[in-house]
């Protein structure tokens, strides 16, 4: 990613007329300059875009596809599947894991320990709401979800999720790209 990030920083220098120093390998064969460097200035100065908030969007980008792609449903209990739930507790809507514990017991069955004994019934009601196709089972303060294995119907479902997450991914990179190259 850095080649692409120097490379972007000379297009950027030379069309808008930053003065940059870039290794030689990066630079056009038409510019001169000191021995291993490249030289490129022009008298108009727009400040660009530092190259680290860009390569740090970038890498947000990439961060959130991680944590899109860690949520959806793949046959094997994981308990970043449950992240994004949402509890009607005390009034307010939280995070389900503000309210409780989620754990992974073993390969099929994820395990919800909730903090407040009179949460349990808004947390299977979040669970079961969660339109992932999850049946919770409770046992006094711990809840256990058995995770099905995947259909084919639902295996396809999750691919085109996928694909939706990746592509907008995609987007947000080219429109960060785009935005250092204006």
């Amino acid at each position: 990613m850095s080649r692409v990030l120097r490379q972007l920083a000379l297009a950027r220098s030379s069309s808008i007329g930053v003065r940059r120093v870039l290794p030689m390998r990066a630079a056009s064969k038409k510019s001169k300059g000191k021995k291993g460097t490249a030289v490129e200035s022009d008298s108009t100065a727009v400040e660009a875009p530092s190259l680290e908030s860009m390569q740090s969007r970038m890498e947000g980008a990439v961060d959130v596809l991680k944590r899109e792609l860690a949520s959806l449903r793949t046959g094997r209990a994981n308990p970043r599947m449950l992240d994004s739930l949402h509890v009607d507790a005390h009034g307010s809507s939280q995070m389900l894991k503000q309210v409780a514990q989620v754990t992974a017991r073993d390969p099929r069955v994820l395990t919800i320990n909730v903090f407040d004994p009179k949460l349990v019934p808004d947390v299977v009601k979040a669970v079961q709401g969660a339109n992932m196709g999850l049946n919770p089972q409770v046992d006094n303060n711990i809840i256990r979800v058995p995770v099905p294995k995947l259909t084919a119907e639902v295996r396809e479902q999750m691919a085109k999720l996928a694909a939706k997450h990746a592509e907008s991914a995609r987007v947000s990179i080219r429109n960060v790209r785009r935005d250092g190259m204006s």
